[in-house]
Formats: structure tokens, C-alpha cells, sequence
């Protein structure tokens, strides 16, 4: 469930090889490296490097050495006064992971088949870590009906995606996210207590469906059903988003089935892979 992770590091760290980062002594320069480049998010895209040397601890000869040998392999870009931001040779990893990942590539072909079949948005989303992201999209309406471009996060307290996942969690886990997120999951109606809402996400996991109105987008419902890995553990979600009307209404039961039939479908493909 981690191959974007690992997928990047890897390819990473073979950079980090060629730059002699692990013939160094002292703490792994390779993991202080990264460091800088997990600084950059959705909301701090642009880093100068006295922020960085405050934010991380890092000497000052050190911090513009590790970006020079980013920069140099394009992993970072300097923005003139503004400092630096995430480089081409991102983007190029983006494409290469996208190429790579038979979640995206199977994936894909199912989004195409809900979109053929309803009048709406359908996500592939991918979870890691405590981050649930976008890796794959399609929509059938003039415009989206709900927008996460490739790589963005997505709220993981909200939403049928995030509960779809969460509910297939093994138990230890489910149970520390309720226990982080317990105001969070009262507040859209899980529950009132811990143990309600443990509940709730058991329902889910019986049922394998998550369904939230208005939860992200106004006016709109998610469907959502897990994609599981060879182990049983919550690797995706993939889900359709339609404009709450009467029609949407009546046509829910067809797209529970076929959003579940797709899930189904592509789990096999994966284990088969």
C-alpha cells in the first residue's frame, strides 16, 4: 500500500547513492536529505533557506549543500528571492510512477466504466501513512463534480473515501484513529462516543460501501467502496460523486452495486499482478 512511498525513495536514494551522501559518517545523510525535500507540501510549496536551516536544525554550510546536490539533480529549483521549490525531476518521477503503478493503470479502465455508465465524478484514491491522495480521476459532467488533481490530499476525516478506508483498517489502527479523530467523526454524525463510532465504521466494513452527502462538496454524494491489497489491508477507494436529485436518488442502488463490482474487480486484477 506504501509504493508510491517507496517507489519515490527509491528512486531517490539511488541519487543520493551517486552523490556519495551514504559514505558519509555520523547520521545517515540520505534520511537528513529527505528531511528537506518532506518540507514541501500542499500548503508550504516555497522554502527559503533560512527557513529551512530554523525549521530543520541544519548548519548553514550543510543546508546549501544538500540544496546544491538537489538542485543539481532536479529535485529542487531555486525561485530567485523567493527561495526554492520541488524541481522537474519530480515531475518526471510523477510521470514515471503514473507509467509504473498497475493500481493506476487497472485502475483507471474501472473510473472509465462508472463514468461510461452515470453522470459523474469518479476518484481513485490512494491511502499512505495518514494521507489519502488523488492518483487518478475521470467525470462524465461538463465539469467536475468534485476536483482533486493528482496528488493532492484529501480530508481523511470527512467524506466516503476516508471512511471506506478507515473502516478496514485492523482494529489497533481503527481504534487510534478514532481516538485522534474522535471530534472530528462526532461532529459529521458517526457517533457521540468512541465506542458508536467504532460501530459505525464496523457497519461500513460489513457492508463495504461508505456513502457521505455533503460532506466535501456541496450539493453532491460520495459512494465509495475499498480496494484491498493480497493481505486484506485498505490500499484504495474508489468512489463516484453525483449531484444529489431525484434521479441520483433512485439510481443509488445501481451505483453501490457497480462501484462495489469495480472495487472487486480491480482487487483481483492487483493480486493477479
Amino acid at each position: 500500500a506504501l509504493f508510491y512511498y517507496y517507489y519515490f525513495n527509491q528512486r531517490i536514494y539511488s541519487v543520493f547513492f551517486q552523490l556519495g551522501f551514504y559514505n558519509m559518517t555520523g547520521t545517515n545523510s540520505a534520511d537528513r536529505i529527505l528531511n528537506v525535500l518532506e518540507l514541501f507540501t500542499d500548503k508550504s510549496t516555497r522554502w527559503t533557506a533560512e527557513e529551512m536551516i530554523e525549521k530543520l536544525g541544519y548548519t548553514r554550510p550543510t543546508m546549501y549543500r544538500y540544496l546544491r546536490s538537489l538542485r543539481d539533480v532536479g529535485l529542487v529549483s531555486s525561485i530567485g528571492n523567493s527561495g526554492y521549490s520541488l524541481g522537474p525531476r519530480a515531475t518526471e518521477m510523477d510521470y514515471l510512477i503514473a507509467q509504473s503503478d498497475p493500481l493506476v493503470g487497472q485502475g483507471l479502465t474501472q473510473l472509465k466504466a462508472l463514468t461510461a455508465t452515470y453522470r459523474c465524478t469518479a476518484l481513485l484514491v490512494k491511502w499512505y501513512g495518514e494521507k489519502l491522495l488523488c492518483v487518478a480521476s475521470d467525470y462524465s459532467t461538463p465539469l467536475p463534480i468534485t476536483s482533486y488533481p493528482r496528488g493532492k490530499p484529501m480530508p481523511i476525516t470527512r467524506g466516503a473515501i476516508s471512511r471506506s478506508i478507515i473502516a478496514h483498517l485492523p482494529r489497533g489502527q481503527l481504534l487510534k484513529r478514532v481516538e485522534r479523530h474522535f471530534l472530528n467523526f462526532k461532529a459529521i454524525g458517526l457517533g457521540t462516543t468512541k465506542e458508536d463510532i467504532v460501530k459505525s465504521f464496523q457497519e461500513i466494513k460489513r457492508k463495504k460501501i461508505a456513502t457521505a452527502r455533503e460532506e466535501i462538496t456541496s450539493g453532491s454524494m460520495g459512494i465509495a467502496h475499498v480496494v484491498l491489497d493480497s493481505n486484506n489491508f485498505p490500499l484504495a477507494s474508489i468512489c463516484v460523486t453525483i449531484v444529489i436529485n431525484p434521479l441520483s436518488e433512485k439510481l443509488l442502488p445501481n451505483i453501490i452495486n457497480d462501484v462495489r463490482e469495480k472495487c472487486e474487480i480491480l482487487t483481483e486484477e492487483l493480486s493477479e499482478s
